[in-house]
């Protein structure tokens, strides 16, 4: 009996057909993204090639799917994120997606990675350093709701933003290639879309950008943010342009009479108020919270008749991504690439950015193509992660009876994690190779390519 899992994974895989040119690097892309969904260590490309029992020629075959033209990375993401919206179950506020953005920096110590730069990490964990080398990355995952009602973040994309200055002319800060990525998004899935980032995108580029593309920013304001009153309309204008902002208001000031102006709701009082914020060249709208034991936060919408209670539940789901980010960098591996440009000049450590408009045109097309690849990794991780988050959602009973492992915590009546579904996949992989005749192009492709003296699924078809 071949195996529904496999079964569901390489038909939702096979809709991204049209991102590949060539056939063979989709069926490459398949096994690397089965190998990434099915590995027990995240040794790069190599712990694709064991877990799967290939042949040691399979390694170059993995590097150059990252590596060749016929991939369309903008094509994948495009199909990606309509065959998000069509297996799971977004969660849509007047007509308005929910995305979540965040940052996240990877450690990378090559020397010859493009775009690898010296980076500050601000942390209370002791256990990291607090400045590394490594890639600064963008990210926005997609937010649904499950059958049983549980919320989760979808991987959409993610993107290397920072490190490299191709051109000394060019004004674009990270923040603004973050706006892009969010329109490329909304124009693939033809919806507009509420973005939920932390308060390092309170800013006025960030504002402004998504006000362009006709889209939400909900986001989180410091403290010692300040604000003033809309202006008060004269009774006889006098002469000079009209004023735009009244009294200067510091938003800390509301908790000082919150028992007086606070409305409650759940676990949680809030009051609400349409202010002018100089960040934003005109008005927001400011939700000042407090939990009875999270504390006090400031939370800033675009969209001025925006849902106070509204504001406060999506910015709640903020914390899934950084969730996500763990189980991308632990199970996965999506950041677990080793690629490096053999051309390349070794970086020396403190390098902030590599200035490339003095360069030659080969030497700045074989750094494209580099990023290209790392770009490439990343993708295949999200459709992993994403194809995962599909099996335990939509197929949760499947997925627990065909776990072989064993969990302190064991529950059948939740979805289960990443690591459960790889687990699954992996005790399954046999059985679906083994029914040869009902197995997708990919399957039957890889079993060409088996080294049956290394441990790996066939030997240990039943």
């Amino acid at each position: 009996m071949k195996s529904i899992l496999w079964t569901e994974w390489s038909k939702e895989f096979s809709a991204l057909r049209g991102a590949f040119s060539r056939k063979s690097t989709f069926l490459w892309a398949a096994i690397l993204c089965a190998g990434m969904a099915t590995r027990s260590d995240l040794r790069g490309i190599s712990s694709i090639v064991n877990a799967l029992g290939l042949r040691s020629s399979a390694y170059y075959c993995l590097l150059r799917v990252c590596h060749s033209d016929a991939l369309d990375l903008d094509k994948l993401r495009g199909l990606w994120v309509n065959l998000c919206l069509k297996i799971f179950s977004p969660i849509c506020i007047e007509g308005y997606m929910v995305l979540l953005g965040d940052g996240i920096k990877i450690g990378k110590e090559g020397k010859k990675m493009p775009a690898v730069k010296l980076m500050h990490q601000e942390s209370q964990n002791n256990s990291k350093a607090e400045f590394i080398m490594g890639h600064f990355l963008q990210a926005i995952s997609l937010v649904v709701v499950s059958p049983l009602g549980k919320i989760a973040a979808i991987p959409i994309v993610a993107r290397i933003h920072d490190g490299i200055v191709y051109s000394n002319r060019s004004q674009k800060t990270v923040i603004n290639r973050f706006a892009g990525l969010v329109d490329k998004i909304t124009g693939d899935a033809c919806l507009q879309a509420i973005i939920v980032a932390d308060a390092y995108y309170a800013v006025k580029s960030m504002i402004s950008d998504i006000a362009e593309i006709g889209c939400i920013l909900v986001t989180r304001v410091q403290h010692n943010c300040a604000a003033y009153y809309p202006a008060v309309e004269p009774k006889i204008r006098k002469r000079g342009r009209p004023a735009k902002k009244g009294e200067k208001v510091k938003l800390k000031s509301f908790f000082k009479r919150f028992d007086k102006i606070a409305t409650a709701y759940a676990d949680y009082r809030y009051y609400c108020i349409n202010l002018y914020w100089e960040s934003a060249q005109g008005l927001v709208r400011f939700v000042v919270v407090e939990h009875k034991t999270k504390g006090r936060a400031i939370y800033l919408s675009t969209k001025l008749d925006l849902d106070p209670t509204i504001i406060i539940r999506i910015y709640a789901t903020r914390w899934l991504i950084e969730t996500g980010f763990k189980q991308a960098i632990s199970v996965i591996g999506t950041f677990a690439y080793h690629f490096w440009m053999k051309e390349m000049a070794p970086i020396r450590r403190g390098v902030t950015k590599q200035y490339l408009h003095r360069q030659s045109a080969e030497y700045r097309r074989q750094v494209k193509r580099k990023l290209k690849a790392f770009h490439a990794h990343i993708a295949f991780g999200c459709i992993a992660q994403g194809l995962a988050l599909h099996l335990s959602i939509n197929f949760r009973d499947q997925v627990w009876s065909s776990f072989n492992g064993w969990l302190r915590t064991f529950n059948k009546s939740q979805e289960p994690s990443e690591l459960v579904v790889a687990n699954a996949l992996k005790s399954t992989l046999p059985i679906y190779l083994g029914a040869q005749e009902n197995t997708a192009d990919w399957a039957k492709f890889m079993l060409q390519k088996f080294e049956l003296a290394r441990e790996g699924p066939l030997t240990r078809v039943a």
